[in-house]
């Protein structure tokens, strides 16, 4: 089970407190801590409420692993990199770590929130996306846009402009 870890994590991308998810669910600071320190489990309508809350379901809360592995990070950032012509030594930089790999300091940007919330704003992406999307599989909306064009020629700008928003709003 990984109803702990879940609520740890999740309350921390959210940059919540304890005590700020213990006043929503109407608890204790303890009863949190106690929660994310394996030593109590909330009830099952407690345990609805945080699924609700953070938007995952009971099964993902429970008995997925939500914290993303280094790989889809590391993945994520190499993908970045590559797509905005941006070095390591620049990323180590954005970053603020202290190595000037991104092989090096991957593992301390799971565990350092700052540095990875840095990545993210430089690149113009969310921390969750930057966790826990493939990057590589996002769709850029200049291509879609030449794609219809290119496709249906006699079509006015607006007319692209709908069916591409169509198109977009239907994929998220």
């Amino acid at each position: 089970m990984y109803l702990a870890e879940n609520l740890q994590y999740l309350r921390t991308l959210k940059r919540m407190s304890q005590e700020d998810l213990a006043e929503y669910l109407n608890t204790t600071c303890g009863a949190v801590s106690m929660w994310e320190r394996k030593k109590r489990i909330p009830d099952i309508e407690t345990i609805v409420k945080i699924a609700r809350f953070f938007e995952v379901s009971l099964d993902d809360l429970i008995l997925k692993q939500l914290r993303p592995q280094i790989s889809l990070l590391g993945r994520n950032i190499r993908f970045l990199q590559e797509k905005y012509g941006i070095s390591d030594r620049d990323i180590a930089l954005i970053s603020a770590a202290s190595s000037k790999t991104v092989k090096g300091m991957l593992k301390s940007l799971v565990e350092r929130q700052e540095g990875v919330e840095r990545i993210a704003a430089y690149f113009g992406v969310t921390v969750e996306e930057i966790y826990l999307t493939d990057l590589s599989k996002e769709i850029d909306t200049s291509e879609v846009l030449d794609f219809i064009s290119k496709k249906f020629p006699g079509l006015s700008g607006e007319e692209i402009g709908q069916i591409s928003e169509k198109y977009l709003s239907e994929r998220s």
